[in-house]
């Protein structure tokens, strides 16, 4: 991937800059993350007055890696789920091909 094709940012997340270079394509997500992510901070931060800075950020990045793992888990189900789905699929295809082909029955013919 080219330099053209990437667009620097400096994210803000949690009052720390983080530099990124993100493909120009993901762009409207990754602005979308950062805006959901400051916004767990900000609730969180009037929610939890005593908790440093570091102690939000890690409890945010807990909450995401906790996202990130039931996805996976659902993506794995899913994957799952369609194979077998495939191989049922493909059974009763194999099992339509090995049986021999009966015309119905012929209806009277109209005169």
């Amino acid at each position: 991937m080219t330099d053209a094709e990437n667009v620097n940012l400096e994210l803000n997340i949690g009052g720390v800059r983080v530099p990124v270079a993100v493909p120009r394509q993901n762009l409207s997500a990754v602005k979308d993350t950062e805006q959901e992510l400051r916004e767990l901070y900000d609730t969180w931060r009037s929610r939890f007055p005593s908790k440093t800075n570091q102690e939000l950020l890690a409890m945010i990045a807990y909450q995401y890696a906790r996202y990130y793992y039931e996805l996976k888990d659902r993506y794995q189900a899913a994957v799952n789920a369609t194979a077998s789905l495939e191989y049922a699929i493909d059974s009763l295809l194999k099992r339509t091909e090995s049986t021999p082909d009966t015309d119905p029955p012929a209806g009277p013919t109209e005169q």
